[in-house]
């Protein structure tokens, strides 16, 4: 591999204005450190880890570096910002882990380990005192198929879902999959600090919005909403019967001064129980290539409500390389626990595109029930069909009902001679 030229992250970070990583050692005072292979120091998990050496990834097929080199030039990339991963080995603990389970040499399908929901129970509770019941929770491949599946549970097809930009554009492909249509609130900008516009998320929620995605901390600015910003949001929105689904994916990575704040974790029973929350090691293990997440809410119905629209694709190597993680910052692996506790800025997938709209037009779901989506079985979600005006039909659909959050729904697909039609669904009040 030819010789590079690197920027040095920790000089990189004091020069944007970002406080150092806690817990590294100084590579040396010149902005500029040459690195002429992939070669790095050994972790070896008995001390503190190494924040300041960064690992060579290019010519490695890897999305953050070489697809933006061959979409830009090599010779115009200085820093990738456009993939939230870390340029860092990964956790002594959890190569180990996965070297220990390759050598098994057989990929049959794997047994859930026991302790892995109480380690995701010990990891909250421990870190940010949430408590999280383990029956109410379950894992998925990813935040996103679990956010499109909780937006079906609960948005109809052609609903508003309420979005504070500046914000995560990866939630704008959810809307798509899930037919539903974005209402933005911009964000207020006071000294320098992102803050939500509560008259404005107000005037923006309507019979025809549905749902709230809280991220938090927020995608990219980096905020980490207070508890009376929560408790006030979560109130507007069970007044307004709009479900809050809380992707809290960046909850380990907390810029100084501030503290993150568990929406669950808040004292109002009714508003918790008025969201679906959505995390994962992948961002704080750097481990977004294992495909493994987790939902989880205190209220049985809502909980049921995605579950009956969700399924869990997850795989060997994602589980091990998680629990490993999660164990070994439980029993207190100084690896593991270095990382995750280290204050650093928020890298974001979004952070060079994240304040612009998309100039690709969208499809737009249907907004009335006089409208609908007809798609062949044979046919993927991605290749539907044009909308076209039809005429309504009758549904046989029972109703179903929310006894916490006070409104009912019909399901918003029927079966018509080997098609699926979809139609914007009625929403009453129970």
């Amino acid at each position: 591999m030819s010789e590079r030229v690197w920027l040095n992250r920790r000089m990189f970070l004091k020069g944007a204005g970002a406080t150092a990583l806690a817990g590294a050692a100084t590579s040396g005072a010149s902005l500029l450190n040459p690195m002429a292979s992939m070669a790095a120091p050994v972790q070896d998990g008995s001390g503190g880890f190494d924040f300041d050496t960064p690992y060579d990834r290019v010519g490695t097929d890897c999305a953050k570096w070489d697809t933006i080199m061959e979409r830009h030039g090599a010779e115009n990339i200085q820093v990738a910002m456009g993939v939230a991963d870390m340029d860092f080995k990964c956790a002594p603990v959890i190569t180990e882990a996965l070297a220990e389970r390759v050598k098994h040499e057989n990929w049959g399908y794997l047994k859930m380990p026991e302790d892995f929901f109480p380690a995701i129970v010990d990891w909250n509770k421990s870190r940010h005192g949430l408590e999280i019941n383990p029956d109410l929770m379950a894992l998925s491949d990813g935040v996103h198929p679990a956010l499109i599946a909780a937006l079906k549970a609960f948005a109809r097809p052609g609903s508003k879902v309420l979005l504070t930009t500046s914000t995560y554009s990866g939630f704008y492909t959810d809307l798509r999959e899930s037919h539903t249509l974005a209402e933005e609130s911009p964000l207020i900008i006071d000294n320098g600090v992102h803050r939500l516009d509560f008259d404005d998320l107000e005037s923006r929620i309507s019979q025809e919005t549905d749902a709230l995605i809280l991220c938090n901390p927020q995608n990219p600015t980096g905020n980490c909403w207070s508890a009376e910003d929560l408790m006030r949001l979560g109130q507007l929105c069970l007044e307004r019967r709009v479900v809050v689904l809380a992707d809290e994916i960046h909850c380990d990575f907390v810029t100084k001064g501030q503290k993150y704040t568990p929406f669950a974790s808040l004292p109002d029973k009714d508003v918790v129980n008025n969201s679906v929350t959505f995390q994962s090691g992948s961002k704080t293990f750097s481990l977004a290539a294992m495909k493994v997440a987790w939902f989880h809410s205190p209220n049985p119905d809502y909980f049921q409500k995605v579950q009956d629209q969700h399924l869990a694709q997850t795989n060997t190597l994602g589980v091990v390389a998680h629990h490993a993680a999660l164990r070994a910052g439980r029993n207190g692996s100084t690896s593991c626990s270095r990382i995750s506790t280290a204050t650093t800025t928020m890298s974001s997938s979004t952070s060079a595109t994240a304040s612009r709209r998309s100039s690709t037009p969208r499809r737009r779901a249907p907004t009335s029930p006089g409208w609908t989506c007809r798609r062949s079985p044979r046919r993927s979600a991605r290749r539907t069909r044009p909308l076209r005006p039809a005429k309504p039909r009758r549904s046989r659909s029972r109703r179903r009902t929310s006894s916490s959050a006070g409104w009912s729904r019909t399901p918003a697909c029927t079966r018509t001679r080997g098609r699926t039609t979809v139609r914007a669904a009625r929403v009453g009040f129970a």
